[in-house]
């Protein structure tokens, strides 16, 4: 389950969730769970994103960049770029 909560607000609830495929990296889930997230709510705007280890890549970089949402992603350790100012 790949699911988008609501922190540091007065309810903390999911916004949303979608089954993935257990076989398919949490960053490719991400990239379509993001574009569907963003058609679907309206109500509001994500300026933050928390996102773990499994989503240290590049283009996560980029997509949230070109979404204006601040990143706060958890350093892979077996990143080759890892230590470097994204």
């Amino acid at each position: 389950m790949y699911m988008l909560t609501a922190a540091n607000s007065h309810h903390d609830l999911p916004l949303y969730s979608r089954l993935q495929p257990a076989s398919r990296l949490d960053a490719v889930s991400f990239v379509g769970s993001t574009v569907e997230f963003s058609q679907r709510f309206t109500l509001g705007m994500v300026d933050k994103m928390l996102l773990d280890a499994a989503h240290d890549a590049g283009a996560i970089y980029d997509l949230l960049a070109h979404q204006h949402i601040e990143p706060f992603i958890d350093l892979n350790a077996r990143s080759v770029s890892n230590g470097s100012v994204r």
